[in-house]
């Protein structure tokens, strides 16, 4: 038996949104009351320890989320409750007769023998009452269960709540229970963890990381070498600022709680906005619950933690660094989703979360500049990878336009590239390349060797892509690239491009024949797809991401630009693009289409597109 107290119970509050559950539970933990109200996200928690005759009684109470779309992540602490408290508010009738809704709740969640109690708060709202005290009393008294009112403002009966189903458990439930000691983020077992997987080790004794703690080791996965350099942060507040600036590094944060620690695992929302705020969306993430071979001292139910993390689309492995339980399936799991996420594209994050680029394979499938979304992708868009996405950016190589040797717009938009290197932050930038080279499929169709790299750099409020065509076969060939920028726009007839006035164009919607622009800067009423030969460097775009942003366009090496909208007529033929989507993007595509670009063997290609936006 634990020392500190003689009876732990574990108690959860449930009612509907509203009712004033974690107003009752802040009142009797904290004896603190705010008028405000926050709908509890998912569940709180709060311990109490108290005196029932002489015996030292420890509360663990839950606070349930009443909002549906919690209900999952709630549902899985009924099986661990002792005690289960049902409020209403005696001020809405509709929280009352609720009450039947949460009855069946317990019945089909929690064990059998769960201790009932109903409660109807909110009674110094004098003049407002619409549930009369005798027919709750009643209702309780059918039940077997006793009944209180109270009032969280006023204090009214808000420990006799508690006390009341603390005797009853007592009473029921007669010998003392026991329960962990308490731990912290500081202690969870990040260092046993680390230990046990570098080095087969582990030791009782517990000494507080100071600031960083660094190990390697080296795995073989899939017949692959993979180097982990693994660090392991202090969880104490005085080293979170030395230990953030490790997160900008990292491909993958491992978050820890202690399964035996309830605080722990609610300060996994802490730890998630530390993630968010120093590392960014890019990084894997996946949840672990350590200590899980202390029997009978566990707070966090399995249930609860993997729906959880389901909650947040990340893994979950419940591990023992003791007795080496799941340790290494923790790392290798990283592993694996780091594998997959980089064989498929990955996230590129810039100076902030308002200023980014995600990418699919080397599709650019977003760009947020100053926190506006300035890339278009249909709601209709396949992504399964054989497919080019309808959206973004596709990479346009070694054809442009319809091909008789193989797809449309060539095999590049749809073909598995490789990271060449990873994201990497340097001046305020964060680059990756990404890589294509021949293969058995690629000279099926266009019989020669070569090598592809694409580049594509984030900063502040530019995103810059470089395409770099190398010839590694023995003859000389010929391509045409282009990169197939969409742009989102709030209405594409309140668009406009400037610098094409004066240009000859190729207008394949009427038949390929050439004419020449003069607009200025040019406006988009219909159906439009035009080639815009030896165009100039710079385009600006208006009302781009939203009405007062606009982009302007820099090329390099690409003599032509495109510019293409289907509008309605051809919206409805294409299936992955929705009927009414036309008005809200307008392609600006920077290309060598004109004529094709001969490459002789062993030379480079090298051409680049630079968005920058402005916002007003």
């Amino acid at each position: 038996m634990n020392a500190d107290y003689d009876y732990l119970f574990k108690l959860l509050l449930i009612g509907d949104s509203g009712v004033g559950k974690s107003c009752l539970l802040i009142r009797f933990a904290d004896d603190t009351f705010t008028d405000s109200f926050i709908s509890t996200i998912g569940v709180d928690f709060k311990i109490r320890t108290i005196n029932v005759e002489g015996k030292i009684v420890k509360l663990q109470i839950w606070d349930t989320a009443g909002q549906e779309r919690f209900r999952t992540l709630t549902t899985a602490y009924y099986r661990s409750a002792h005690g289960i408290i049902m409020v209403y508010d005696v001020n809405e009738k509709e929280t009352y007769l609720h009450i039947d809704q949460w009855l069946e709740e317990i019945e089909r969640y929690a064990c059998g023998g769960v201790n009932k109690l109903l409660v109807g708060n909110k009674c110094d709202l004098l003049g407002k009452r619409q549930v009369e005290y005798e027919m709750a009393k009643s209702f309780a008294q059918r039940l077997q269960i006793s009944f209180i009112e109270t009032s969280a403002k006023d204090r009214t009966n808000v420990d006799n709540v508690f006390y009341t189903m603390a005797e009853e458990l007592r009473e029921k439930l007669g010998s003392p229970l026991t329960s962990p000691d308490g731990g912290g983020d500081s202690g969870v077992g990040k260092s046993c963890l680390l230990m046990r997987f570098i080095d087969d080790k582990f030791t009782e004794s517990f000494i507080s990381t100071i600031g960083v703690d660094f190990k390697i080791r080296t795995m073989n996965v899939h017949g692959k070498i993979v180097r982990l350099q693994i660090w392991d942060t202090a969880g104490q507040e005085r080293f979170r600022s030395i230990s953030a600036t490790y997160y900008r590094n990292a491909h993958g944060i491992i978050l820890v709680y202690d399964v035996n620690w309830m605080e722990s695992f609610l300060h996994i929302d802490q730890w998630l906005k530390e993630v968010e705020r120093n590392a960014g969306a890019r990084v894997s993430r996946l949840l672990v619950g350590n200590k899980c071979d202390l029997e009978g001292k566990r707070q966090v139910d399995y249930e609860v933690a993997k729906n959880f993390a389901d909650d947040i689309g990340v893994s979950f492995v419940e591990t023992s660094a003791k007795n080496d339980t799941n340790v290494d399936i923790v790392f290798n799991t990283m592993v694996e989703e780091l594998n997959e996420k980089l064989a498929s594209g990955l996230p590129l994050m810039a100076t902030s979360p308002n200023n980014s680029a995600k990418s699919l394979g080397a599709t650019v499938t977003s760009w947020k500049c100053k926190g506006r979304e300035m890339l278009f992708v249909s709601e209709k868009a396949v992504f399964d990878k054989k497919k080019a996405i309808r959206g973004g950016i596709p990479v346009v190589f070694p054809n442009f336009g319809p091909w008789s040797l193989g797809p449309q717009h060539g095999f590049a938009r749809t073909s598995q590239w490789h990271i060449s290197q990873h994201p990497k932050e340097e001046n305020g930038e964060t680059r990756a390349v990404f890589s294509l080279e021949d293969s058995e499929s690629t000279r099926q169709m266009w019989d020669y060797k070569f090598r592809v790299l694409y580049e594509v750099t984030v900063g502040k409020q530019h995103l810059k892509t470089t395409i770099t065509v190398e010839n590694k076969d023995e003859k000389a060939f010929a391509f045409t690239t282009l990169l197939h920028t969409y742009l989102r726009v709030p209405d594409v007839t309140q668009t406009t491009v400037s610098g094409l006035k004066g240009l000859n164009y190729v207008d394949k919607v009427l038949g390929g024949k050439t004419f020449t622009e003069s607009n200025e800067p040019a406006k988009i009423n219909g159906f439009t797809d035009r080639v815009y030969q030896n165009s100039p460097s710079e385009h600006k775009i208006t009302n781009v991401g939203s009405k007062n942003c606009h982009v302007t366009l820099w090329k390099e090496n690409f003599p032509d630009t495109v510019v293409w909208n289907p509008w309605a007529q051809k919206a409805i033929s294409m299936a992955d693009f929705g009927d009414d989507e036309y008005p809200n993007m307008l392609c600006v595509e920077a290309g060598y289409v004109s004529k094709p670009f001969v490459l002789e063997p062993g030379k480079k290609f090298e051409a680049q597109q630079t968005f920058s936006c402005s916002c007003v």
